[in-house]
């Protein structure tokens, strides 16, 4: 053998086995990217991605499918080669490979399938024919894994009828896919650790905003209760609530200011407990008191609002009070005031289920007007 021979024998031995790396640690990145992005959402409870690490991970994607191919092609073309055959006749080792005809074949027809289907107008069939063309690629790749471990096989036979030691293929391999995997980790870490710096510093704000609005609350309502940010971080915003208690009965209203992590009041909401028992002027009456008190207390509090609207005073529309009293206690209704970022509506249970664990109350929420969201 001469030396070239022995390193082609080398690269047909060891190239398979890097060339299925290169191909699983691409695919593997897009995982990771995954992973890393569900870890931004779930622990650090950010809404925007870090295109950095996503770029990262396309651009290993795209490197290591294309090292995969070069690899994979030169392996498969060279094995058809003269001087692949000299190589056999030298060491007496004459190997047949398995057709993969079958499977290269239902590779194409499913891609095929895939693509045709991906013209209809009806997504059902655009998505099976997405699935089809990825189940297509996945045996075509099968394929070519399979063709190439089989000339690695071939190689091994013959470098041990030779007497040949093989190179390890170990270090290179771990290479491989330790080298993209720290790559995406130093990407992503800076990122996330100022992710956590800046969940910190936004849960501080909320939290002196909810802390202003709960002293309010308190002194003006009969109990309140705030979400404590420094102890569980949310994207969503904080909600801090006062509750007014009836003496005659065991119903309550209650206000809720959710504070986001500017700290700015981005949204209000009312509950205005109704005693079916009692006439509908009498609960009309008691809702309007109710609602002017809870709002008497919001806009005593020094904080800042997301929308002029979140600040000014809150009353029953008449055509709602309207709506209420033409239906029974027993029938929801509600009225939508887009343009002024105001909803309102009534709800309840149907008579047949109405029990002593039911409740009615009339329910009002303000927010930001729809254009200026």
């Amino acid at each position: 053998m001469t030396e070239k021979e022995i390193r082609t024998i080398k690269k047909y031995y060891t190239r398979p086995v890097t060339a299925a790396a290169y191909l699983c640690t691409g695919l593997l990145s897009m995982f990771i990217w995954i992973f890393l992005d569900m870890i931004r959402s779930v622990v650090f409870h950010l809404s925007s991605s870090s295109m950095e690490v996503a770029y990262v991970a396309i651009a290993i994607l795209l490197i290591y499918m294309v090292l995969f191919l070069f690899q994979g092609v030169s392996v498969i073309w060279g094995v058809r080669r003269k001087k692949w055959e000299v190589i056999q006749e030298k060491a007496h080792t004459y190997l047949s490979y398995t057709d993969r005809s079958a499977e290269v074949l239902a590779a194409n027809t499913a891609i095929a399938a895939g693509r045709l289907m991906s013209r209809s107008d009806d997504d059902r069939v655009k998505t099976a024919g997405d699935i089809s063309t990825a189940v297509g690629g996945l045996i075509g790749l099968h394929a070519i894994v399979s063709i190439l471990f089989e000339i690695r096989k071939s190689a091994k036979r013959i470098a041990e009828a030779l007497g040949m030691k093989l190179p390890s293929v170990k270090l290179r391999v771990a290479v491989i896919i330790l080298v993209p995997l720290a790559l995406q980790l130093a990407v992503a870490t800076p990122y996330y650790v100022q992710a956590v710096r800046e969940s910190r510093e936004g849960a501080a704000r909320a939290a002196v905003i909810l802390e202003k609005l709960e002293q309010v609350f308190e002194a003006s309502c009969d109990r309140a209760y705030a979400d404590d940010p420094l102890e569980y971080y949310k994207d969503y915003g904080y909600r801090v609530t006062g509750y007014l208690e009836h003496e005659d009965n065991d119903t309550q209203s209650y206000l809720s200011a959710t504070v986001n992590n500017d700290g700015v009041v981005e949204e209000i909401t009312y509950s205005l407990d109704i005693d079916v028992n009692a006439s509908k002027e009498d609960n009309i009456a008691q809702a309007k008191a109710d609602l002017a008190r809870l709002n008497q207390a919001l806009r005593s509090a020094d904080v800042p609002f997301l929308s002029p609207n979140l600040e000014e005073e809150h009353t029953l529309r008449e055509d709602f009070i309207t709506l209420f009293q033409q239906n029974s206690y027993y029938e929801n209704c509600r009225s939508y005031y887009d343009e002024e970022g105001l909803f309102i509506g009534y709800y309840t249970e149907s008579q047949e289920d109405y029990n002593d664990y039911s409740s009615s109350y009339i329910y009002m929420t303000v927010e930001p007007p729809e254009e200026e969201s």
